[in-house]
């Protein structure tokens, strides 16, 4: 399960937010990669995606923060951020 910014994605070009909804496309996702992954956008209280966030983030924290005998398994949280240009880094060295 994947959360993203929705401020950030939507700020993106059409043709990256179709290629990242590409990647993260469940069944299709785990013919080519042998993995199921989903995407969900994620934004503040008021934001129209919000209601649908919480939903599928209570569906799977059920379903993925417990095994079969209701002991924790872990959920690891990774935060993903743009790379500076090249120059930036560069300069900073």
């Amino acid at each position: 399960m994947n959360f993203c910014d929705a401020q950030a994605y939507e700020s993106l070009p059409a043709e990256l937010r179709a290629l990242i909804q590409r990647y993260f496309d469940g069944e299709r996702t785990a013919q080519h990669c042998h993995c199921d992954s989903y995407m969900v956008t994620k934004g503040p209280p008021d934001h129209p995606c919000n209601a649908d966030y919480l939903k599928k983030h209570n569906f799977w924290h059920k379903r993925l923060a417990y095994d079969r005998d209701k002991r924790p398994r872990g959920i690891i949280g990774i935060t993903i951020e743009a790379a500076l240009p090249e120059e930036a880094t560069d300069a900073e060295a």
